[in-house]
């Protein structure tokens, strides 16, 4: 397992030693629902960026099971928001600073690496809301999270 966990996805330093630093980047949350569906939250502002239906977006909910599985295995929690990069050459990175962890998602093909690669876009987009701010409870929360996830880890 050790074997290939190191062959599909190595380590930072392994995959950073390729090239210079990058071109764009987001720091993620992602929060499972308890109706199935996965929350995607800009860690740096609390913006939730996207809400994933229940059974839909199968290779990202498996890569972050992955890195969520190691998390747990090193007793890790979720307060560490995991770092999606582009760098100068394409390459898009999936990096968990909690365990070291890199993802080259171009690895699996350019639909997957879309699935993750629109958060950069969506994170570039300057915050819009057409709704009433106290109405919005899900928009609210996640702010919350995101700011005590700081209060955390500084």
């Amino acid at each position: 397992i050790a074997v290939s966990w190191g062959q599909l996805f190595g380590t930072e330093t392994e995959l950073r030693a390729q090239g210079p630093s990058a071109v764009a980047a987001v720091s993620l949350y992602f929060e499972d629902r308890d109706d199935g569906s996965v929350v995607v939250i800009d860690a740096s502002n609390g913006v939730v960026l996207d809400t994933l239906a229940p059974g839909s977006n199968g290779f990202l909910r498996g890569a972050m099971r992955t890195f969520v599985s190691a998390r747990r295995a090193s007793d890790i929690g979720a307060e560490t928001p995991f770092v999606l990069e582009e760098m100068p050459n394409g390459q898009l990175l999936l990096r968990d600073p909690a365990t070291d962890r890199l993802i080259d998602l171009r690895a699996f093909g350019p639909t997957n690496a879309e699935a993750f690669g629109r958060f950069l876009e969506l994170a570039s987009e300057p915050v819009v809301s057409t709704a009433d701010p106290h109405s919005d409870d899900l928009q609210i929360e996640a702010t919350a999270v995101a700011l005590s996830n700081q209060e955390v880890n500084p």
